[in-house]
């Protein structure tokens, strides 16, 4: 079996006896070591929330490639298994290594999980650093980050109209957990965008809407 079947098989692996069968394969044919294979089992593994045999073949793989860091990373943050993910994110800093705007939206998540605003606030930095402000997953990544943070004056400053529709539709209107700033807020990045939080209550939802709804 070549590892272009394999790796196509793990692409559509449904069980942890699938996955492992075709590791398993992988072996006994000495297909092993091989970067693009490995991670391929490395998302099969992931997929089925199997992160300790994704680990244990992370940690062993001779070479990793972009996709094997990401992997690892953003299968953390979805497992809510927060620290793990940001040992594996040192561990690629220490490579010296440059994230790309796959790496980064992951770490905000475990930011929020973890309640360490500073991890936010780092990843933010590089965000702008490296330019990755036009990828809309990361802009929205940074604009939950900071919301459910409660820092809106944050918030504001990287409200776009395309990310406010984004939020609007993917969200849904759907709670977020700030102190009470007041009946209304307007966004200055666009004529498109409010921002309303209903008075008088501790919590309260972000609403963001076409400036000419009428409320």
């Amino acid at each position: 079996m070549s590892r272009q079947i394999l790796s196509s098989l793990l692409r559509s692996c449904a069980t942890h006896s699938a996955a492992s069968q075709c590791h398993a394969q992988s072996v006994l044919q000495a297909l092993l070591p091989n970067v693009t294979l490995e991670t391929d089992l490395l998302l099969a593994y992931s997929r089925l929330g199997l992160m300790g045999h994704a680990r244990k073949l992370f940690d062993k793989m001779p070479e990793r490639n972009m996709h094997s860091w990401n992997i690892m990373i953003a299968s953390y943050a979805q497992s809510s298994m927060y620290s793990d993910a940001l040992t594996v994110f040192h561990a690629f800093k220490r490579c010296g290594l440059r994230p790309d705007h796959y790496t980064l939206p992951p770490l905000f998540k475990t930011s929020i999980g973890t309640g360490e605003a500073c991890v936010g606030s780092t990843c933010h930095s590089l965000v702008i650093k490296l330019g990755y402000e036009g990828y809309a997953v990361v802009t929205n990544s940074v604009l939950e980050f900071y919301l459910k943070c409660g820092n809106m004056s944050q918030a504001l400053c990287v409200v776009s109209k395309d990310t406010a529709h984004w939020y609007e539709k993917k969200l849904g209107f759907r709670d977020v957990e700030f102190v009470d700033l007041g009946v209304w807020k307007s966004c200055q990045y666009g004529e498109l965008v409010h921002v309303k939080i209903p008075a008088g209550k501790g919590c309260g939802f972000v609403q963001f809407a076409d400036r000419s709804r009428s409320y």
